[in-house]
């Protein structure tokens, strides 16, 4: 069975082993992110399955890339930023961890109120 876990190995192996993936930064990067972000929205557009399939594939492949080279940098860690989507996901949602039942319209309005909260603070 193919895991995260090998997929980050292997994305510390291509970083190691391909001049190319070796030589990406944030910035150089962020084109290829982009690109990979673009031909999953035309794959959904299109509803080709097949295709979302790859193309997701694809930016998760970006997305671990990313925090390696941040990883490599001591910028900062996948665990932090896992902990941070969580935290941040608990806080917009927090009835998908109480079990409370709430509307569409409730949902939305708690995650805007939440993300406008979160905004003003910065």
């Amino acid at each position: 069975m193919q895991t995260i876990k090998e997929l980050v190995e292997l994305v510390k192996v291509c970083r190691k082993n391909c001049p190319w993936c070796r030589e990406q930064s944030f910035e150089s990067y962020s084109d290829q992110v982009l690109s990979e972000a673009r031909e999953l929205e035309a794959a959904i557009k299109e509803k080709d399955i097949a295709n979302v399939k790859e193309e997701l594939g694809d930016l998760l492949w970006d997305v671990i890339m990313l925090l390696h080279i941040a990883e490599h940098n001591k910028m900062f860690s996948s665990d932090e930023v896992i902990r941070l989507v969580n935290e941040k996901m608990k806080r917009r949602k927090p009835y998908i961890v109480s079990g409370e039942e709430v509307s569409l319209d409730r949902a939305m309005a708690i995650w805007n109120e939440q993300k406008a909260r979160e905004k003003g603070s910065r």
